[in-house]
């Protein structure tokens, strides 16, 4: 998926601030789920969980810069 790609180059920024402000402004979700309704109904698990999990990545390395810290509350106890 190439928003996911494209995630996966702002470390290359060694900026956090303008990782996350192009995050956010450019390969936002709402962006993303905008996109979605061009997608066939079959592939848009696949295509949600790909970009999840590369948002979550993206987030993570602005967040700890890669590190093994990021603990995401769930709010189950």
């Amino acid at each position: 998926m190439r928003s996911v790609d494209i995630m996966g180059h702002l470390p290359l920024l060694w900026d956090p601030p303008s990782e996350l402000l192009l995050l956010r402004s450019c390969m936002g979700v709402a962006k993303f789920l905008f996109g979605l309704r061009t997608c066939q109904p079959p592939f848009v698990d696949d295509v949600v969980s790909c970009f999840n999990k590369g948002l979550r990545e993206a987030i993570e390395n602005i967040v700890v810069c890669g590190g093994p810290f990021l603990v995401i509350y769930s709010g189950e106890s």
